[in-house]
C-alpha cells in the first residue's frame, strides 16, 4: 500500500541527506585544512620581515633595467629612488608621462616599465 512506497521514499530520502550532510561537511573539512600548509611555507621565512606580508616584490622595467621592488605605485617607486622630491623629474609608465600630482595614485603593474627623466639644471 501507501505506507510502503512512503517508508521506501522516506528511507533514501533520508539516506540522500544524510549522503550530503556527509559530502559537504568533508568538503569543508578539505577547504580549512587542505590550502593552508601551502602558502605558509614560503611565507614563513618572511614571517620576521617588518615588511607587510601581502606586500610582493614586482618585477618591473625601470629606464629599460629590470627592477624588483616593493612599490605599490609611482610615487612610492620614485620615493624609494629618492627623486620624488627632487624638482625637475618626470615619470613615464608604459610610455605615457604621469603628472607628479599622479603619482601617488598610479598603481605599478607587474612588467611595467617606468621611465624617469631627470631634466638637467641649469648652471
Amino acid at each position: 500500500g501507501m505506507g510502503e512506497v512512503w517508508g521506501v521514499l522516506g528511507l533514501s530520502w533520508a539516506m540522500a541527506t544524510a549522503t550530503a550532510r556527509r559530502g559537504r561537511a568533508s568538503q569543508v573539512r578539505m577547504s580549512q585544512s587542505k590550502p593552508f600548509p601551502v602558502p605558509v611555507q614560503p611565507l614563513s621565512p618572511l614571517a620576521s620581515l617588518p615588511a607587510p606580508s601581502h606586500r610582493l616584490l614586482v618585477r618591473i622595467l625601470l629606464n629599460d633595467e629590470p627592477r624588483d621592488t616593493e612599490a605599490s605605485t609611482l610615487g612610492e617607486l620614485l620615493g624609494s629612488l629618492g627623486l620624488a622630491a627632487e624638482p625637475g623629474v618626470a615619470a613615464a609608465l608604459d610610455g605615457t608621462v604621469v603628472a607628479r600630482s599622479a603619482w601617488g595614485t598610479t598603481p605599478l603593474p607587474s612588467g611595467g616599465s617606468v621611465l624617469v627623466i631627470r631634466a638637467a639644471q641649469g648652471g
